[in-house]
């Protein structure tokens, strides 16, 4: 019988199009089983590649966010002594980033360089709070897994020591130093997070242009504990009064943060 008439007829029947009379023909019995394989195979590695590229993604979406403590309000007594005797408590926020300024002066234009980041990238500063009616800042530090081995490496040191392996100062650009300091700790993935609040310091009305009895600027200062040290193991920016700062909405506390730690020797550098 001729294998094309037979092919025709039977496609007239199924309207699918979907049959091969060759399948069933033992003279071809071991090619469809290989093409069988292959396609279970093909589908196999589509779909894991599939299942790979969005699990990835959602791991590092995880990873990226911060954990809840890192942007929270943090309140001790100064805090909240302030708060209750202030009729307009203010809280601002500021992002670092880059800026353009003019000297008042001489009218000349100058790039100034701000980055939530250190030169390696092992340490980011974010969520940045600060008040005048309270003189205090907030600031949150996270740092990875390798700021941690580039300690060791510059400290020539085989093991971190126990508890907190940083303390923490805030220096301005009159020469004042601020280490009156609590704070909070988180974690997530690789990341460690630190919750700052520094108190004692005078800032600028930022609604008020006019206003420059408070400090120009503000850097953390991270010394390791590990080892005494003049120098901080790094310094980064937190506040500028030339960023432009927004309103952070705030409610009446009830009571001191939970969780909330002293830094040891809280009385200055």
């Amino acid at each position: 019988m001729d294998e094309s008439i037979y092919y025709d007829n039977y496609m007239d029947d199924n309207d699918s199009g979907n049959y091969d009379p060759f399948e069933d023909d033992p003279r071809y019995k071991r090619y469809y089983k290989i093409k069988k394989i292959v396609k279970i195979v093909l589908k196999t590695v589509v779909t894991a590649s599939i299942f790979a590229v969005l699990a990835t993604l959602f791991f590092r979406i995880y990873t990226i966010q911060e954990p809840d403590m890192a942007s929270k309000c943090l309140w001790n007594e100064k805090g909240i002594d302030a708060y209750n005797k202030s009729e307009d408590f203010k809280l601002y926020g500021q992002k670092m980033s880059s800026y353009m300024w003019t000297d008042p002066e001489t009218d000349a234009h100058k790039q100034i360089e701000r980055d939530s980041f250190n030169k390696a990238e092992t340490m980011r500063v974010t969520n940045i709070y600060y008040s005048p009616d309270s003189g205090q800042l907030q600031v949150t530090l996270r740092w990875n897994q390798n700021a941690e081995e580039d300690l060791l490496e510059l400290y020539n040191q085989k093991a971190l020591p126990h508890g907190e392996i940083f303390y923490f100062f805030l220096t301005d650009d009159k020469g004042n130093t601020y280490g009156d300091v609590c704070f909070t700790k988180g974690s997530r993935y690789v990341y460690t997070f630190r919750r700052l609040l520094f108190d004692g310091i005078k800032f600028s009305d930022p609604t008020d242009p006019n206003d420059l009895s408070g400090v120009n600027e503000l850097y953390l200062n991270i010394y390791y504990a590990g080892k005494p040290s003049t120098q901080p193991f790094e310094q980064m920016i937190v506040y500028d009064r030339y960023i432009e700062s927004f309103d952070v909405n705030v409610s009446k506390p009830k009571s001191v943060t939970k969780g909330l730690t002293e830094q040891p020797g809280n009385n200055g550098k």
